[in-house]
Order: structure tokens, then C-alpha cells, then sequence
């Protein structure tokens, strides 16, 4: 009797398959599969790194929708596409994709919100991809993505600072706030 009032206790608070216990709130550094792993399920983090020379598939990331610091992807040597953050709508810190040696497209379908955005550096990088991002509070900077040919940033109207450099690909560009 004792066990069943107390698993009934657990559920009315809360307890899901996924117990906080699982998803820290701390910083998190994935270099392998398994941390990637170890965050499926999660909607909240403190800080990503991602940082690898490992091939990992990043979908299990795609119940995330907030990061409270910061987001750092690269430098990775193997990650062909930066496509697990579907859910992501804000990243209160930095976003930063820099130094990726093979990944061909970075996709933020859901993301609003952001503190800064820096790309730069991405040798095979053609598409970057975050048609709902509205609002970085600092500055944006893409540059030196030898292979970017589309950039769509297509709801952004508030920014700090825009800077697009040395991109000599880059011929499809959907960014409002550039366009007063």
C-alpha cells in the first residue's frame, strides 16, 4: 500500500520519463554520440558546446526549445549538418558556428531569439537557415563562409549590428533588417 501511495505521490508531481535529474541545466559539452543521446527528451539547457572531430547525428536534440546561455558548434571535423534543433526557439546567449569543416547546412527552423549570432569560418556551409528569427539583442556577423550561398535570417527585425563579409557565394539573402 505504502509503494502505491508513494509511485502516486511521484506522478502527481510530475515524474515524466525524462526526470530532471537527466537534463542538466548546467553547461553540456557533446563530443560523441552519446552526449547527444544523453539529451533527448530535454527542453531547457544552460549551455551547448559542440565540438568534435566525430560524426554525430544531432536529432536527439530536437526536443530542446531553450538554451539560457550560449550555443557553440564547432570546430567539428565530421558533422555534415547542423539539423537536430528543431524545436529551439531562444538561445539567450551567443550562437556561434564557427570553424566546421563539413557541415553543408545549419537549419534553426523554430528559433526566435537569440543574443548574438556569429557563422563564420565554415569551409563547406551553403545554407544557413533561420527563417523565424526576429530578435538578437547584439550583433550578427557572417563571415568568411567561402561556400554560403543562402542566408535567410527572413523575420529578423531587430539587431544590433549586420555584418556580412567575405561570403563570395552568398547571392540568396533574406534578411529585413537589412532593408529598412
Amino acid at each position: 500500500m505504502r509503494r502505491a501511495y508513494y509511485a502516486l505521490i511521484a506522478a502527481s508531481c510530475g515524474a515524466a520519463a525524462h526526470p530532471r535529474a537527466t537534463c542538466p541545466s548546467g553547461d553540456v559539452a557533446i563530443r560523441v554520440q552519446r552526449d547527444a543521446d544523453a539529451l533527448a527528451g530535454c527542453r531547457a539547457v544552460g549551455s551547448i558546446s559542440i565540438k568534435t572531430a566525430a560524426a554525430i547525428d544531432l536529432r536527439p536534440l530536437g526536443s530542446i526549445e531553450q538554451i539560457d546561455h550560449d550555443l557553440v558548434i564547432g570546430p567539428t571535423i565530421a558533422v555534415s549538418a547542423i539539423d537536430g534543433f528543431g524545436a529551439l526557439r531562444a538561445v539567450g546567449g551567443a550562437i556561434r558556428v564557427s570553424a566546421n569543416a563539413e557541415v553543408t547546412g545549419a537549419y534553426f527552423p523554430a528559433l526566435e531569439r537569440a543574443g548574438s549570432l556569429a557563422v563564420d569560418g565554415n569551409l563547406s556551409l551553403a545554407d544557413f537557415v533561420a527563417p523565424k528569427l526576429a530578435r538578437v539583442d547584439g550583433d550578427v556577423a557572417i563571415a568568411h563562409n567561402g561556400a554560403l550561398q543562402l542566408l535567410d535570417l527572413g523575420a529578423l527585425v531587430v539587431a544590433g549590428k549586420i555584418q556580412l563579409d567575405d561570403n563570395r557565394q552568398l547571392g540568396d539573402i533574406h534578411v529585413p533588417a537589412l532593408h529598412p
